[in-house]
């Protein structure tokens, strides 16, 4: 019998040590909702963006305000967004050429990515992270051609 109740002690310690493992999936699956769906907006906006970019031959003034302006919308702060993008006109030709691209790269930040990092040893600081949308796309601006 004494055999028997060390088993069941074990058992119960194991099962002790294992719920809170097994608890932090629960929040950690809304946490990644949660980022997902910023990612997921985040990327919306910024192809938005992009497709007026396409149409001017590059990001207006007027185009980056609104797409940082949206997203700051999303609940962060104008200085947590990262824009880099292509701010000089770009031109389409009559066969592709890499000159006519225009680039960007949009980054926000992830507060937490981990929901129970003190639980497996990670520090809030390395909890976090940032997220970039980046690409190229090509200009439909034609070139201004005086006529005769």
């Amino acid at each position: 019998m004494e055999l028997r109740k060390g088993a069941a002690m074990h058992e119960l310690i194991a099962f002790l040590i294992c719920i809170p493992l097994l608890l932090s999936f629960v929040p950690q699956y809304s946490l990644q909702m949660k980022n997902n769906r910023n990612m997921d907006r985040v990327d919306t906006i910024v192809n938005s963006a992009k497709e007026e970019a396409r149409q001017a031959g590059y990001f207006t003034d007027e185009n980056i305000t609104h797409m940082v302006d949206e997203i700051v919308e999303l609940g962060f702060t104008e200085d947590e967004v990262i824009v880099n993008v292509t701010k000089v006109p770009k031109y389409r030709t009559e066969t592709f050429d890499s000159r006519e691209l225009i680039e960007y790269e949009v980054g926000v930040p992830i507060e937490k990515k981990i929901a129970a990092n003190q639980l497996f040893g990670i520090s809030d600081e390395e909890n976090k992270g940032t997220y970039y949308t980046r690409g190229a796309v090509t200009s439909e601006k034609l070139p201004y051609v005086e006529s005769d």
